[in-house]
């Protein structure tokens, strides 16, 4: 003879402790390489809006004049990055999918053809 239990699910939280909260990505940079696109060219840069990983008009335009500087940065990995492209402003079907860092202040255009990020050199600040 069997007898009937009332199915019952049980779940455990997991809170995180302080210790655990404060490590990971707080206080990490990324070493980015502003690098996509030449020194001989003039590009205008352009953040995917809609993320639909093509340039269309839906796009925003962030810059008219964007050239590689080549210094690698310490950015932070809490800043915006943002997918996006580069159109060489002379050949305009040369587009370059980038992925573009607005600088310490926000202020400025900077590019990578490096679309990978998990594999981008950390270290802490």
């Amino acid at each position: 003879m069997r007898n009937w239990e009332r199915p019952m699910v049980v779940v455990d939280t997991f809170a995180a402790n302080e210790f655990v909260s404060t490590c990971g990505k707080e206080n990490m940079v990324y070493k980015f390489k502003c690098d996509a696109g030449n020194n001989s060219g003039s590009y205008s840069s352009f953040i995917d809006s809609n993320n639909n990983g093509e340039l269309d008009w839906n796009d925003r335009r962030i810059g008219l004049d964007y050239h590689p500087c080549g210094e690698t940065h310490d950015a932070k990995t809490k800043d915006e990055f943002y997918n996006g492209f580069i159109r060489n402003n002379y050949r305009p079907w040369n587009v370059i999918p980038v992925i573009i860092w607005r600088g310490k202040h926000h202020d400025n255009v900077h590019c990578t053809t490096n679309l990978k990020m998990e594999t981008w050199q950390t270290e802490k600040s």
